[in-house]
């Protein structure tokens, strides 16, 4: 439903100037050849459904129609949504040993042809591919680049957890002040105008000591970074990052810390 949903939304962007604008979804069986299984390595099986939806938007640049499904990436202005559902589209697809594909023409429409196993009982997700839920955990998330910030914070939600934004350091420890007995954990960009995120944690770090923080970083992992960024209550992860690899962090550090602690310090009312 959610993956459909996406792709709608997308479509219904995508015909907003078109005079006579038409999106049309078509679901039939197919069974898959050697060819097919070939090109699609991912396919779980050969017995398939093949839902189509076609619409006579804008389309797709060729340079960019192997990117519309990275993590975070949009050619959306800011104000008109982040894009953001084609990515989880991919990753709920390729979940359950399916396949995804796009035809588009610019200025002709776009379909996206998604292949689905007709059975999904015989399936067991690899731990690199399995997307970890959260369960109403509060993640401060601190990004001075306001479309990774509201994706990242979509991108949460949709896993379950609830959020607090904010665009750089002095704004995310204003917000840690008000809010530090409910956040349990900080999802922050290292390197910010202003305070870099390090310089944030630390002063975060007299107020709460223990809260974990996972640090996001663009630079090479073989270059040194600040020695906080390796505490023990710390993670890093780099861009770009695939969703369920952030899934797994944010559930490992959350698990060390309750390991550790047994409950969040900060949480007087548990």
């Amino acid at each position: 439903q959610e993956m459909i949903v996406h792709i709608i939304d997308n479509a219904n962007f995508a015909v907003a100037n078109v005079s006579q604008p038409h999106v049309s979804i078509e679901l039939k069986k197919l069974e898959a050849d050697d060819m097919m299984l070939q090109k699609l390595p991912r396919l779980a099986s050969h017995h398939l459904l093949h839902l189509s939806i076609q619409d006579n938007g804008c389309g797709i640049p060729s340079h960019l129609k192997n990117r519309v499904f990275e993590p975070f990436f949009t050619t959306r202005e800011v104000g008109q949504g982040t894009g953001l559902g084609l990515s989880m589209v991919h990753g709920y697809i390729n979940q359950i040993g399916g396949a995804i594909e796009i035809e588009s023409v610019p200025d002709q429409g776009s379909t996206f042809h998604i292949y689905l196993p007709r059975s999904t009982t015989a399936l067991s997700k690899s731990e690199s591919d399995s997307l970890l839920l959260g369960d109403g955990e509060q993640i401060l998330v601190v990004d001075d680049d306001k479309i990774f910030r509201e994706s990242t914070c979509e991108v949460l939600k949709r896993m379950g957890y609830r959020t607090i934004e904010a665009r750089d350091g002095t704004e995310a420890i204003q917000q840690f002040e008000k809010h530090h007995e409910v956040i349990d954990l900080i999802f922050m960009d290292i390197l910010m105008p202003g305070m870099t995120g390090v310089q944030t944690a630390k002063a975060i770090r007299h107020i709460s000591q223990n809260v974990p923080i996972i640090y996001l970083t663009a630079y090479d992992r073989s270059q040194p970074l600040e020695a906080e960024v390796y505490e023990e209550h710390a993670e890093l992860i780099n861009k770009p990052f695939r969703i369920s690899t952030l899934s797994q962090i944010i559930q490992k550090t959350l698990k060390k810390t309750d390991k550790q602690f047994g409950l969040f310090n900060d949480h007087p009312d548990q």
